[in-house]
């Protein structure tokens, strides 16, 4: 019973220090308010439509590798649609050479936008459309991470997943 109790000490007694340390959230204080309104720039679901339309273009024929090299990160990473991986490097070399799979229209809906202080995570639906190779129309759902450092947004995070036969296509993508 003694074991309990001293266990259940440091377990409150570690919560209170934790909660101690932390920053208050609602502070009057000008301090605090004027750090979290820097933090936390809101930026518009409409801002972060267009980065994602603007990655969207840029990987469409013909091409844009200054664009990818622009708005992706020196560390970004990609999680593929196959399971495969690929960084910027990867990225801007498939752009140059036009390597397959070449990409001629990129549709995209259901965008969702999230923001965390200087990170922001978009995910939608994308309907990749191709009439080279085995590639033909597939339809992904994906998810950027974009990370805001020194005043610029760059994406850091791709993952996407294909989605299987007739349940990956709704109305806002078909072609009609």
């Amino acid at each position: 019973m003694r074991h309990i109790r001293v266990i259940s000490f440091f377990t409150i007694a570690t919560a209170v220090l934790l909660l101690l340390s932390c920053e208050p959230r609602n502070s009057d204080s000008e301090t605090s308010a004027s750090q979290n309104e820097e933090l936390a720039e809101d930026y518009d679901e409409e801002f972060f439509k267009q980065l994602e339309r603007e990655v969207f273009d840029a990987t469409e024929l013909p091409g844009d590798a200054e664009t990818i090299d622009r708005l992706y990160s020196d560390d970004f990473l990609s999680i593929n649609a196959d399971a495969s991986y690929s960084d910027k490097q990867d990225a801007v070399e498939m752009i140059e050479a036009a390597r397959p799979p070449v990409v001629e229209e990129i549709i995209n809906d259901e965008t969702r936008v999230r923001q965390f202080g200087n990170t922001a995570v978009i995910t939608g639906r994308s309907k990749y459309v191709s009439s080279e190779g085995d590639l033909g129309t597939v339809v992904v759902r994906h998810t950027m991470i974009w990370v805001k450092e020194d005043d610029r947004w760059q994406m850091v995070g791709w993952q996407g997943t294909a989605l299987p036969g007739e349940a990956a296509y709704g109305p806002d993508l078909d072609d009609d």
